[in-house]
């Protein structure tokens, strides 16, 4: 249970799930950061997507230099920050991290202006394509916080459950599992629940509408017993 992420999962206890069980929690790795996937899945080996991809075999790593073969990457490294890096050797399939500043910014939020640096792989680049996270919306900045890109559902942010973490703090569509909270209008009950930012957001989007579970169960029952 090493990848367990103990700050996505808060409340849940995983000695209590059992290994065959369905449900999708949260895990961490330690390059790649968290993903989401099912508990069973894990128990049959699976593991970080990303890491998956990087130890493909259809994904050999590429040897020639990567001032050769991917120079449209050296304008993207941060022009201070990369210094422990002899960019006259580096391989194109190097495990070597280095700092990178996005100046594309064609799928950053609109007006967005805020500086867009990241540490990553020089192999993440050149094997899997990855580009800007902030621009993809997996990691924050202040214009695609879910506090800016739907505070619809950043108002039904838990006020107390989240410890720390605030939804100016989040991403729009992060997998992150956190805790929120709504003031029934059919019944005056206050439903508290977990689920990940990214899952509220698109059904928001598809929907028009924000989900509640425990509303629409109520919702149900009051048309049984008509």
């Amino acid at each position: 249970m090493a990848q367990w992420d103990h700050a996505g999962n808060e409340g849940l206890d995983p000695s209590q799930i059992g290994v065959s069980s369905r449900r999708k929690v949260s895990w961490v790795c330690t390059q790649h950061g968290t993903w989401l996937a099912r508990v069973r899945d894990r128990i049959a080996s699976t593991g970080c997507p990303d890491c998956a991809q990087l130890n493909n075999p259809r994904n050999a790593v590429k040897r020639g230099l990567l001032k050769d073969e991917h120079s449209e990457l050296l304008a993207q490294l941060h022009p201070t920050k990369n210094e422990h890096i002899d960019f006259d050797k580096v391989t194109s399939g190097s495990n070597t991290k280095a700092v990178w500043v996005c100046h594309n910014r064609k799928n950053a939020p609109p007006g967005c202006t805020h500086a867009h640096e990241w540490s990553a792989k020089i192999a993440s680049r050149t094997n899997l394509g990855s580009g800007c996270p902030y621009c993809s919306g997996l990691s924050v900045c202040p214009c695609n916080s879910l506090a800016v890109r739907a505070p619809e559902v950043a108002a039904q942010w838990h006020p107390t459950r989240n410890g720390d973490k605030l939804p100016d703090q989040v991403g729009a569509y992060s997998n992150v599992i956190v805790w929120w909270q709504h003031v029934s209008e059919l019944t005056g009950e206050v439903h508290e629940w977990k689920a990940a930012a990214a899952d509220r957001v698109m059904t928001l989007e598809k929907q028009g509408r924000l989900s509640c579970r425990q509303c629409r169960s109520d919702e149900q029952q009051k048309l049984i017993k008509r």
